[in-house]
């Protein structure tokens, strides 16, 4: 007599036969079908959904160049499970494995100065009182027309006069500070 369990079990281990086969999970790279490549992409797509939300809105909203690179490493993580290069379900929790590495760094970069610091970077200052810091200017490649389109978008003008600092923020945006 077969209790319900087993049948349970059974139920169980065929869907996941199904959903194996339905995404080439034990298929080689060059056997997947364009319907499994598809299906691959879908499951990839509500995965990184949930795992960027599960990272918080601080991996979507900052651009300092840790979020960049972590950025660019996940989507070539996630790539290689929907192409097949990778076994799939690996490939997930490498994902998964980098979001929480997100997650720590950002924590750490909350209670530590230094690691905030080295992670992020540090806003550098540019204009204090209307006087352009040129060497300042030149080390980051930040030309006086850029200074004057920020003052332009923020301002509404192009007199420095009005100006008390200027900031090459970590994310590469000017911020101003008016007098």
């Amino acid at each position: 007599m077969i209790s319900w369990l087993d049948t349970y079990r059974q139920t169980v281990m065929d869907m996941m036969g199904g959903v194996s086969t339905a995404l080439g999970l034990d298929q080689q790279v060059q056997d997947l079908d364009a319907l499994q490549m598809v299906l691959r992409a879908c499951v990839v797509f509500v995965f990184c959904l949930l795992a960027i939300k599960a990272a918080k809105r601080r991996f979507m909203g900052r651009g300092s160049a840790f979020d960049i690179v972590m950025i660019i490493i996940l989507g070539s993580v996630i790539s290689r499970a929907i192409n097949g290069t990778a076994p799939m379900l690996p490939t997930l929790a490498a994902s998964i494995a980098l979001i929480l590495i997100h997650r720590f760094v950002a924590w750490m970069s909350m209670h530590s100065g230094r690691w905030r610091a080295f992670v992020e970077g540090e806003p550098k200052l540019l204009v204090e009182d209307g006087t352009v810091d040129w060497d300042e200017m030149r080390k980051h490649d930040i030309t006086e027309k850029d200074l004057h389109s920020a003052l332009r978008q923020v301002l509404n003008t192009d007199d420095l006069s009005l100006v008390k600092h200027i900031y090459l923020e970590p994310d590469g945006k000017l911020s101003i500070v008016k007098r």
